[in-house]
């Protein structure tokens, strides 16, 4: 089934007038490191722009500068780094605390691969009871025993893309981009999450045998952060409806807010930046 205007439109979440900063949920994000700070934060800033009442962003304090630089609007929850500079696994006290006041979390932006951040996935899998977004590293980490998501007690979402879903599912890149649906369906029924199969036409399945199809976006997309700003979009989303529901909702207005920003920015020049900024036009189409 197509994900189009009248379907987004139904699965939107409903904003009352008496409301307050706790009603619309609050994101945790996990992620960054030294190589990449950038990721959490434009992570933030969808979920930031898609509705979150509260966005939380715990990163290796050694980023701290760089990262408190292009945020305002978040809390900030920097954590000690390791060697790697990498989030480190020595204290899970902080994000404990952090995950039992989260409405969703994303974890994997930018966070790297190392046994500290594979203990941090894995630990987050296993103790969350809100819904999780898996991407990037966190999908890297998990690919080594895909049977660590049969633990959790929460609802996942897993926003590969083809290269991502080839090291999940045991297959070529090639055969994941012939078979799209049928992968995506096998693995969410398989591990009982919602897998999101990014790119031209994004699936979207779920462990009941339910696919979705998105139809917008544009090549202006495909560049690094993409990933990162859809992450945050369903993260916000996922606060305030199901997993299913969100990451399809996701898909699309992410994909909506490429579509009206290339009218003005082309597919050449579209930044993740832009692409936010163009957010509020794609909700507001829905709710006109």
């Amino acid at each position: 089934m197509n994900i189009d205007k009248k379907m987004a439109q139904k699965i939107l979440p409903h904003r009352k007038s008496n409301s307050h900063k706790g009603t619309f949920g609050t994101v945790l994000i996990i992620g960054g490191s030294r190589n990449m700070p950038g990721a959490p934060c434009i992570a933030a800033l969808g979920a930031i722009k898609s509705g979150a009442g509260l966005v939380k962003i715990a990163f290796p304090d050694t980023i701290y500068c760089a990262v408190t630089a292009h945020l305002s609007d978040c809390v900030y929850l920097p954590l000690y780094t390791n060697e790697n500079g990498m989030i480190s696994s020595r204290y899970f006290s902080v994000l404990t605390e952090e995950m039992n006041k989260a409405s969703s979390i994303i974890i994997g932006c930018g966070m790297g691969v190392c046994p500290d951040t594979e203990l941090i996935v894995e630990y987050v899998i296993e103790n969350t009871c809100c819904t999780v977004i898996l991407d990037a590293d966190a999908l890297n980490c998990v690919a080594k025993n895909p049977n660590i998501l049969t633990k959790s007690k929460s609802g996942l979402i897993l926003t590969p893309h083809p290269g991502e879903m080839a090291r999940l599912f045991k297959k070529e890149t090639e055969f994941i981009n012939e078979n799209r649906q049928s992968v995506s369906l096998s693995f969410a029924e398989k591990y009982g999450v919602t897998l999101l199969l990014k790119g031209q036409n994004t699936v979207i399945a779920n462990k009941d045998g339910d696919i979705r199809i998105n139809t917008t976006g544009n090549s202006g997309l495909a560049k690094g952060g993409s990933g990162d700003l859809l992450s945050g979009i369903i993260g916000a989303l996922a606060a305030n409806t199901n997993a299913f529901d969100a990451a399809s909702l996701g898909a699309y207005l992410h994909g909506l807010a490429g579509d009206f920003a290339i009218k003005n920015h082309t597919q050449y020049s579209l930044t993740q930046a832009i692409c936010a900024d163009y957010l509020g036009e794609a909700f507001k189409s829905l709710i006109e």
